[in-house]
């Protein structure tokens, strides 16, 4: 499919008012069109099958399909489609998560309208974009530092991040 100058977005995320914002917030700006919708996983991979968008902004946790194995299964099926994990749960394993997965991008729910079409058009430019929060993260742990709950704690064992992970 040529690229269109419109920047195509599917978004997925399981509230219907955080969709509904984000289309809001992101059509406000000129040359990006939401153009589907989905309430979980499974929708929002025939959706970006249907829609062939340039970036896709999957929820991290959608019941049945989470945004991470939607957005594996996107990648592997789409691989012109970009996406975006939005997330109200900053924490490194879900960072990780999102990284290791392909993740082009990184966004908390408490971000800016501003800072979620910086997102969408760095990502559709080719580009990452990470919150600050999630950037912040990851600076610390250039360091050896990572954040637990509210501490700063130094760099973890293998085994620990293995347990930490599984919680």
């Amino acid at each position: 499919m040529p690229k269109s100058p419109v920047i195509r977005v599917v978004l997925a995320d399981d509230h219907p008012v955080v969709r509904e914002g984000m289309k809001a917030s992101l059509e406000k700006e000129p040359g990006i069109r939401v153009v589907g919708e989905a309430s979980n996983g499974e929708e929002a991979i025939l959706l970006v099958k249907e829609e062939e968008p340039q970036v896709a902004i999957f929820d991290i946790k959608m019941p049945p399909l989470n945004g991470i194995e939607a957005m594996k299964r996107v990648l592997k099926e789409c691989p012109d489609t970009r996406v975006i994990i939005l997330t109200a749960y900053i924490s490194d394993p879900y960072l990780d998560a999102a990284r290791h997965a392909g993740a082009s991008g990184f966004l908390d729910k408490q971000a800016s309208s501003d800072q979620c079409r910086l997102a969408v058009r760095a990502v559709a430019q080719g580009g990452t974009f990470f919150s600050e929060e999630a950037h912040r993260r990851l600076m610390h742990r250039e360091k050896g530092k990572y954040q637990l709950g509210d501490r700063i704690v130094e760099a973890l064992t293998q085994k620990e991040l293995d347990a930490l992970l599984l919680v």
